[in-house]
């Protein structure tokens, strides 16, 4: 009977079945990292200490896109209001869990839904579970997925939302109020992060108009004149605040090359999917619906992947192209399985993939594993005393890239550093007034943060002031802790 049922098992499902083993274990992996990264009480990345003291704010009843750049705090919102006000209201709910929990939770969470848009649409075209479990699974285990995922960062819950929506259009183009929903969730999408407003909606139209124009333009026409009425009501609640912030803030320095940098970073770590991906937008024999939808959605997040030129953009500008490459991925594995073995050779395809997934992806994954547990213990030591040095100092601290020391003692940020310089360096802000503060030693704390992005968060007249003023008492980790020099 065993042996019966052996040979009923054709080599294509012994080896998808193989490689979906490979993809199930390498998502738990992801899921521990993911653990670990939750449950890490401290600050992990710049951009999560100004969420939170954002949501802080916002929790409190205060205008986070506040019109007057000039008075403080000097702080700035780089983004739309969705999940800073999700994370709020985790803090009204929850006011004594850890700051960075509640948000973590959030994006761990979108991240396995995201995963679940890729696999529900690669179904709807193929009606393969196999195939969508692929597509899933290789999402979760992209590495710059993998880093991103647990993250306190706007990222994955505008790519859920945007994800679900296209599977919103691709699932039913001919129901209205399909299309309205879906439209309400790529809205979503656009109102968590700005860019999300070109790949996944240029992506639904696109498919709409190869099935019905007129649904096409009227979906892109009430999609924009939405999204415009909210921008616009937006602007006149926060007095012109919004505007000044989402979009003449964020007007960093760019260079087309990092952008490209970025991109090619992604092909050597991606190739996996990205290569999968690749026979499913020019081959014939490929036969599924959704080419014109991959294609316009995977050339959208390209474009937006290159905008990572802008100065202190990271790996978060590339989870649109994840995404895309693992819709690619799932159907490219539905399409091996559908091949039949005449010859030889193609039984190679699967070694093929899982050598390129050790090397390009797990291999990756292991070592961000890896350097996280390596560093954990000493990470916890080095918050605990920054806490401490924190609390002792008495008045305003200032951090110019872990702010966690300044939310555990209760206080908000007074300065974002790298968001004011680079408005400084751009000429949209006036820097002296705050240069004068820090030679008036305002401050009791002044802890600057040694690494490669130093200089972007500091002008040569924030340093001469520093050196004026303050001194170097203490250094813990890569953290340096100034105090005013006494005396007048």
């Amino acid at each position: 009977m065993v042996s019966t049922s052996l040979k009923r098992i054709s080599p294509q499902s012994a080896a998808s079945g193989f490689f979906l083993l490979f993809l199930a274990v390498s998502a738990a992996f992801a899921l521990f990292y993911q653990f670990l990264l939750i449950s890490y009480p401290h600050q992990l990345d710049y951009g999560e200490g100004p969420l939170v003291n954002h949501a802080i704010r916002l929790a409190g009843g205060e205008m986070i896109y506040q019109p007057d750049l000039d008075t403080p705090p000097y702080t700035v919102t780089n983004y739309p209001p969705l999940y800073i006000l999700i994370i709020a209201a985790g803090r009204l709910l929850f006011p004594s869990a850890p700051p960075f929990l509640f948000g973590r939770l959030i994006s761990f969470i979108s991240t396995w839904a995201a995963a679940m848009a890729i696999g529900a649409i690669i179904h709807k075209d193929t009606n393969q579970w196999k195939a969508s479990l692929a597509g899933a699974l290789i999402f979760g285990c992209i590495p710059f997925v993998f880093y991103w995922s647990a993250l306190l960062r706007i990222d994955m819950l505008a790519l859920a939302l945007s994800l679900w929506g296209l599977y919103l259009v691709v699932s039913k183009p001919d129901s209205v109020t399909h299309l309205i929903f879906a439209a309400i969730l790529l809205l979503a999408a656009i109102y968590t992060r700005q860019s999300y407003g070109l790949a996944a909606p240029l992506a639904a139209f696109v498919h709409l108009l190869t099935k019905d124009w007129r649904k096409a333009f009227f979906f892109a026409f009430g999609l924009g004149s939405a999204g415009l009425l909210i921008f616009l009501i937006a602007n006149l609640v926060s007095d012109g605040g919004f505007y000044l912030h989402i979009i003449i803030a964020n007007q960093n320095q760019f260079s087309l090359e990092r952008g490209v940098e970025l991109v090619k970073y992604f092909a050597q770590k991606g190739m996996l999917p990205l290569l999968a991906t690749i026979p499913m937008l020019v081959m014939q024999k490929a036969n599924h619906n959704l080419r014109p939808l991959l294609i316009t959605y995977l050339l959208g997040s390209l474009a937006s992947a290159l905008t990572a030129g802008k100065i202190g953009s990271s790996y978060n500008y590339l989870m649109e192209i994840s995404a895309a490459t693992a819709l690619g991925f799932g159907l490219f594995f539905n399409f091996l399985s559908k091949i039949q073995f005449k010859s030889k050779w193609f039984l190679a395809v699967y070694p093929i993939m899982i050598v390129l997934a050790l090397i390009s992806m797990t291999n990756t994954q292991a070592t961000m594993l890896k350097n996280f547990l390596a560093s954990r213990e000493i990470g916890l030591k080095n918050e605990a005393e920054s806490i401490r040095l924190a609390q002792d100092a008495g008045g305003i601290v200032l951090a110019d890239r872990n702010n966690n020391p300044i939310l555990a003692i209760g206080q908000p940020i007074y300065f974002q550093f790298f968001e004011r310089v680079q408005m400084a360096n751009d000429g949209n802000w006036q820097i002296q007034p705050f240069v004068a503060e820090i030679k008036d030693k305002k401050f009791s704390l002044i802890i600057l943060t040694k690494d490669i992005f130093t200089k972007e968060r500091w002008t040569p007249e924030m340093f001469d002031a520093l050196n004026l003023s303050y001194t170097l008492q203490h250094v813990v980790g890569k953290s340096e802790f100034y105090y005013p020099k006494p005396g007048d």
